[in-house]
This record gives structure tokens, sequence and C-alpha cells, in this order.
């Protein structure tokens, strides 16, 4: 049940089984590495992509240049989905996370030979759908929870998808993750550390979870 709600909510869209893998022949295969802009913000998308191996993350930028971390995508998934179909300027930024390898599908392939293609049409449609429903349960949070417990939830599930309950994350991502300012996100993990529920190391950009049933207890208390 834990991990549904995971799935639901996370803006990690963890490596899956892939049917794009039987048609990368169809791509042009690109190399990144860590820190290449994929996409740029203001790209008009003509192409689909598919991760084959690394991570990368997706920023969406405003006018005035703020930014809010949306996903952060493993390999064996497609992106740009959206962009692609609806044929607007990209109002985001896709970076490489890890040395990255991307296979890119050119519009004429996608039309032609995946529109009737029931395995790779299904596939997109559940992902684009995941998409919406994270997307949605994120809307709720950031509108129905305080910021205290956005930060308790993210970090507890984030704990129980990892076996060592280790979180690599800085500070700054978190904070665009949950739509929060850095110096409140520091002020409570200054408070889990205390009590003793966290180890934080901000050089390392690392949270390990000590006592991840004291974090649940915490997030409990806050439905009451």
């Amino acid at each position: 049940m834990e991990n549904d709600l995971w799935n639901s909510w996370s803006p990690w869209i963890k490596n899956a089984n892939s049917p794009w893998e039987q048609v990368l022949n169809l791509a042009s295969r690109k190399q990144y590495s860590k820190n290449d802009i994929i996409i740029w913000n203001g790209q008009i998308i003509d192409e689909l992509y598919y991760l084959k191996e690394g991570e990368i993350k997706m920023v969406y930028l405003n006018p005035e240049g703020e930014k809010k971390s949306v996903w952060y995508i493993e390999s064996g998934n497609i992106f740009g989905e959206t962009l692609f179909f609806l044929g607007n300027q990209c109002s985001m930024m896709v970076t490489c996370e890890k040395d990255s390898i991307v296979y890119v599908f050119d519009r004429k392939v996608v039309m032609e030979k995946f529109l009737n293609n029931p395995v790779i049409m299904n596939d997109m449609l559940t992902r684009m759908a995941g998409k919406i429903q994270t997307l949605t349960r994120q809307i709720y949070d950031l509108s129905l929870n305080s910021p205290k417990m956005r930060l308790y939830r993210m970090l507890y599930f984030m704990s129980t998808s990892r076996p060592d309950n280790i979180l690599k994350i800085s500070q700054q991502d978190l904070a665009d993750l949950l739509g929060i300012h850095r110096v409140t996100v520091n002020k409570l993990l200054v408070v889990l550390k205390n009590d003793g529920i966290i180890e934080h190391d901000i050089k390392r950009k690392r949270i390990a979870i000590s006592n991840p049933l004291s974090l649940l207890e915490l997030i409990e208390k806050g439905k009451n």
C-alpha cells in the first residue's frame, strides 16, 4: 500500500520494463554528460525522447527565472511526450543528473510507425496517465498540507523506496520539489536531526533516515 502511494505521488519516475527497447533502431542515439542540457527552455519539441541509460531532471521555469523541479526520470522511460503532441514552446529545461544515453525519435517515425502500434501507444498513454495522477496528488499536497508535513511525507516515502534509507539530495533540490524556501527546509531538517530522526550531511548532499517509524508517527499526528 505504501509503495502504491509512493508511486502515485513521487516525482521520481523509476526504471520500467519498456517496449521502446524493441524500436530503438528507428531512433538516433545521443550521448550526454552529467549537467548537460537536453531540452532548453523555449525550445519547440518536434521529437520524442527515450532514456536508455542515466538519469535526467525536468525543471519548470517561470518568466522571472524561478524554477521548480518536477520529475527525476530514470532509464527505461520516455520523456517530452506532452510537449511533442501539443507542439507548444517548452517552458521547462531537461538536464542530466548522470551521464546519459538518449534515443530520439523524429515526428515522422512517431506518426507513421507508432500511432498504429497498440503496444507502444498503450505504454505511452499509461505513462502519461501516471504523470497526470502524480501531478494531481502534488497539487493536492501543495494546497492542503503545511510545508512541514510536505517535507516529512517526502522524506518518509523517499526513504521507504531505498533499502538503506539514505537519500542523496540537496536542500535546494528538496525545496524546489516541495515549493518551499530552502531556509525553511534547513530549519525543519535541523529539528529532525536534533530529535534523532535523521542524519544530515550538507556537504555530501546526504540525508539518512535513522528512525523512519518516528517520522511516520509525525506524519500521522499531522493528519489529526
